[in-house]
């Protein structure tokens, strides 16, 4: 069953009141409440009546602006305020979070998974204000948990831009730390391609000689059990597979998600024994959510920059990519005063093999077809996959213009080599273009144009040969 969160939403906007509403009432892990107001001056009469969890609230309504509008409002109420802006002013930022905002964003950011984020760290910022409120040692509680979140909301905004995974789980474990005075953090994951667990992070009070790597887990291990459940475990005088790690007693082992999975393991441990309450496990499960969140975006822009330079289907360079370097070389060609060569090559018959076989049959193909053509050049020359059944070789480094045609030939020759594909032995050929620099062009889209028409006159002449 979800927790009940009561949230106001301040916004004078009808069209952003859609849309941040709609934001709101689609979070997966709350049962939201929503509120709602159009000026400052309604949303304080509502605060003065109604118990909220949240403020989210626009900075411009017709009755205040700017900072001065959180600065109310944080008086109001004893729960986190989010900042939305469309207003674009470098130092709003500052100042809004200096009158005490929890988070500010701009409205061109916003976005439902990130508005989601504040409202997970929010909430559990809630609960604890309100728990602080019913304690006997509410000051100091309240000086301890300010810091926690301090910790947790700084490592939540370098984590919307940092970009190597081992410095945020670096961060991920220093919030950890700091903010709950453990004794050791460490940050577990797998070694890709392997099931071997590795050590990546470790900070440990007093602990001498302790080194990152593949460490050893049974099926049994906490570790383990969290790596394949995805649920925390918190362990009692459980040994962890560390020797630096003796003296440890009380542990909470925390996944870090990655889509549908575990990608790896926060795990914070201390000497005495039962010192992990709601609070704290709150705290690591929200650390280990912003690290989750900031891996997978890592993930997802280094998938985007792969996408954009390479083909998915065979690994080699794109025509983008191609023409870069193929730029790239032809400005040390003209230095060096060496011939260069560009090969355009074509299946032939490439549309019979999709019709017999399926495209599944086809990728099969174009993935040994790429094979093949790399183990035809020097480690120098770079092949490329333009599009569909077409691909490019660019030749450095030549002695002579005339020794492309050698290469051609090979490459002739290694394609019409049959090929199983699904159970199938097929037998392919190719038409190849060739063109050199300087004589055939002087860029890269001219010499590649010319290559491209001298594979088409390769067609015509019966193909499987070259031009």
């Amino acid at each position: 069953m979800h927790p009940t969160v009561c949230i106001l939403l301040l916004e004078d906007d009808p069209i952003s009141v859609d849309i941040v509403g709609a934001y709101l009432q689609s979070i997966s892990f709350a049962d939201v409440k929503l509120h709602s107001a159009a000026t400052a001056a309604e949303a304080l009469a509502l605060l003065a009546r109604v118990d909220v969890d949240l403020v989210v609230a626009d900075l411009n309504l017709p009755d205040s602006a700017g900072a001065a509008t959180v600065a109310s409002l944080v008086q109001a109420v004893g729960c986190p305020v989010i900042a939305i802006t469309a207003d674009r002013n470098p130092d709003l930022r500052e100042a809004t979070l200096a009158c005490g905002a929890f988070e500010f964003l701009s409205k061109s950011d916003l976005t439902a998974t990130t508005l989601a984020r504040l409202v997970r760290l929010a909430m559990m910022q809630a609960r604890t204000y309100r728990s602080l409120r019913e304690s006997r040692q509410a000051e100091a509680a309240l000086r301890q948990s300010e810091g926690r979140f301090r910790s947790l909301a700084g490592f939540g905004r370098s984590a919307l831009v940092k970009s190597e995974p081992a410095e945020l789980a670096e961060q991920a474990a220093r919030a950890v730390f700091d903010a709950l005075a453990v004794d050791a953090v460490t940050y577990i994951e797998p070694e890709p391609g392997t099931n071997q667990l590795v050590l990546r992070r470790v900070l440990a009070r007093g602990a001498r000689g302790v080194r990152r790597g593949p460490i050893r887990c049974g099926p049994d291990d906490p570790i383990m059990q969290v790596m394949t459940s995805g649920h925390l475990v918190l362990t009692e005088g459980a040994q962890l597979p560390f020797s630096w790690a003796r003296d440890l007693r009380s542990a909470a082992i925390v996944p870090v998600r990655s889509d549908n999975k575990v990608r790896g393991v926060l795990c914070a441990c201390y000497k005495a024994a039962k010192r992990f309450g709601a609070e704290e496990l709150d705290f690591i499960q929200a650390t280990a959510s912003v690290l989750s969140t900031a891996l997978q975006r890592v993930a997802s822009e280094a998938r985007l920059a792969y996408l954009a330079q390479f083909d998915p289907l065979t690994g080699l360079p794109n025509r983008a990519l191609l023409a870069d370097r193929f730029s790239q070389m032809i400005v040390q060609a003209k230095r060096r005063r060496s011939p260069l060569a560009v090969l355009f090559i074509d299946l032939d018959g490439f549309k019979a093999v999709n019709d017999t076989l399926g495209h599944a049959g086809g990728d099969e193909l174009l993935k040994d077809v790429a094979a093949r053509l790399q183990s035809a050049v020097r480690t120098g020359d770079t092949v490329a996959r333009i599009s569909g059944d077409e691909f490019a070789i660019v030749l450095t480094d030549l002695v002579r213009p005339e020794d492309a045609a050698l290469v051609a030939q090979k490459v002739i020759d290694l394609l019409g080599e049959s090929v199983q594909v699904q159970g199938s032995e097929l037998f392919v050929t190719a038409s190849v273009g060739i063109a050199a620099f300087p004589a055939d062009g002087r860029d890269a889209d001219t010499l590649i144009g010319a290559a491209d028409a001298a594979m088409y006159r390769a067609k015509q002449s019966g193909r499987n040969a070259y031009q």
